[in-house]
């Protein structure tokens, strides 16, 4: 029979296990880079390259925060804070417009905006175009290490300390519906304030800050996270470089004094790897002398670290009203020329639970006690092509068990010549004689090679002491190995593995696919025999 045997449905249960697991992280803890979460300010209004940048670990731009927060979450929510409906019903067209009839919902979303229950939520997104043209939704974006497949609803909430004296105190938490709620404390007033600030959106980890509160949540990224100053910004004075010579000047900076406004292409050339970018500078000439008198800071960027080299090319100068410039300015970052933001999440705590299904899978495996009982174990058969080595294997093919020329009793060796046209070598037999000169026992003792069924072999009696003639033996089925016989299997194995009350032993269970390919191995702790009047049932347990 074959190996394989198929499931009945009764045989197969698959139980689904909810695994939840609680996280919080505290202070620096929230923007390690380990971790992996994520705060993003957005801002509505033109993409510009290199700037706008916004998030601790992963840099983006906040037009595209903007963008994308609005497509994927609020595009159905523009102009109306419960959804903006269309007609989603089907025109039949009758044989005039008269006749034609409409079926199926009468309105509905245009969008699915990734609702989180069946209760109408309360998204407002167009409320910054009406409060604040620049200011968009902050986000905190947690990764998928670490919700599994979803936030379980009522496990999120967020503590910080506001920027907005007097609401210091700010506790963020979702009701379980994909609404985000704050309750924040005022320290003059005592007075506590609550309220809508925002969705989560559980099974993308994503918490979007929309409202604007008494604690300027709109500004969730910027205030909380930097107090307001955006990280790594450049102060008003720096240190400068001049590549050219004279070093300290240059030889013809023009007769205008400016101040000239700069704003370079590639914000940071050489020195410390960073994203700095985004700064632009106003720079002023003393007028023919070609002295650099002052650079301040007209646009501070972002991004930007201690030993970052700024490079202003001598044709941006050009087209910023300098004349008869010769080379390039040098800017050299240096520690007191940064802004050190102030780090408000350290005294905040993020806190939320994953949730991952873990599929218990149970295969029960029967063994009828009329099933599985030959062995595939190796070395249960014997080798290919070759005599048996079985005692007596042969005994029966002997032509003649008698030969002329009585030789003396005794055991003796002899060589298996097979004739023509067999390919058989190496055989030799074992032969008894006994004491009426009659060969009472053959028993081959280096089985050979290619030998097959028919074939005559031939004992040479001359070593025997005083005998003569010769001994034949033909061959049968019964006495040849030979695994290249697929019509008959059992042919290949010893004869012990070949009898009534032989018991194989269970080491591994293979399951396979459809398809027969191996998907998944049991090893049993210890070999375990089939049992031959009973039922054999080995239970798979393993989860996905």
């Amino acid at each position: 029979m074959s190996v394989f045997k198929q499931f009945n449905t009764n045989e197969v249960v698959i139980t689904p296990f909810y695994a939840n697991k609680g996280f919080r992280f505290v202070g620096s803890q929230i923007t390690a880079s380990d971790v992996g979460i994520e705060y993003y300010q957005s801002m509505q209004g033109p993409y510009v390259t290199g700037s706008q940048l916004t998030g601790f670990g992963t840099i983006l731009n906040e037009v595209l925060v903007f963008n994308n927060v609005k497509q994927l979450y609020y595009s159905n929510y523009l102009t109306s804070s419960t959804g903006d409906n269309f007609s989603t019903q089907s025109l039949i067209p009758g044989a005039t417009p008269e006749y034609n009839s409409y079926v199926g919902i009468t309105t509905g979303p245009r969008f699915d905006n990734f609702l989180q229950s069946s209760i109408q939520q309360n998204r407002q997104f167009a409320q910054f175009s009406a409060s604040d043209a620049t200011t968009g939704p902050s986000i905190i974006s947690i990764p998928s290490k670490l919700f599994g497949e979803k936030i379980p609803p009522s496990t999120f909430n967020f503590t910080y300390t506001s920027s907005i004296s007097p609401y210091i105190e700010s506790f963020v938490y979702d009701d379980s519906e994909g609404n985000l709620v704050a309750t924040q404390s005022n320290q003059i007033s005592g007075e506590v304030v609550s309220g809508s600030v925002g969705q989560i959106f559980y099974s993308q980890g994503m918490a979007v800050l929309t409202g604007i509160d008494e604690g300027n949540l709109s500004d969730f990224a910027t205030l909380v996270g930097s107090n307001g100053v955006a990280f790594g910004a450049l102060t008003s004075g720096l240190s400068v470089l001049y590549t050219t010579s004279p070093v300290g000047a240059f030889s013809n900076m023009g007769s205008v004094a400016g101040p000239f406004t700069v704003t370079p292409l590639s914000a940071v050339t050489s020195g410390t790897a960073q994203n700095g970018a985004g700064a632009s500078f106003s720079i002023t000439n003393e007028g023919g002398s070609g002295t650099v008198t002052a650079i301040s800071i007209v646009a501070t960027g972002a991004y930007y670290v201690e030993g970052n080299l700024l490079t202003i090319t001598e044709e941006e100068l050009l087209a910023a009203g300098f004349t008869g410039v010769v080379g390039d300015l040098s800017i050299l970052l240096q520690a007191a020329r940064i802004v050190t933001p102030n780090d408000n999440l350290t005294s905040a705590s993020l806190a939320f639970s994953s949730s991952i299904t873990i599929r218990e899978n149970q295969y029960k495996c029967t063994i009828r006690d009329n099933e599985y009982s030959y062995t595939t174990n190796p070395s249960a058969l014997r080798p290919l092509n070759q005599l048996t080595t079985a005692d007596n294997a042969i005994s029966q093919s002997i032509s003649s068990t008698t030969y002329g020329n009585d030789g003396d009793p005794g055991v003796y060796t002899l060589s298996l010549t097979p004739s023509a046209p067999s390919e058989g070598i190496g055989g030799t037999a074992t032969v008894t004689v006994a004491s009426d000169s009659t060969i009472s026992n053959i028993t081959t003792n280096n089985p050979g090679r290619n030998f097959s069924p028919g074939d005559i072999l031939t004992l040479d009696p001359t070593t025997i002491t005083g005998a003569s003639g010769l001994i034949s033996v033909t061959l049968t089925t019964s006495d040849i190995v030979n695994t290249s016989n697929i019509s008959n299997q059992g042919e290949n194995y010893y004869d012990f593995a070949t009898g009534s009350y032989f018991s194989p032993y269970v080491t591994t269970i293979g399951l396979y696919n459809e398809s027969y390919q191996l998907v998944a191995v049991g090893k049993l702790a210890q070999p375990i025999p089939i049992s031959l009047y009973t039922d054999t049932t080995f239970v798979v347990n393993f989860d996905t």
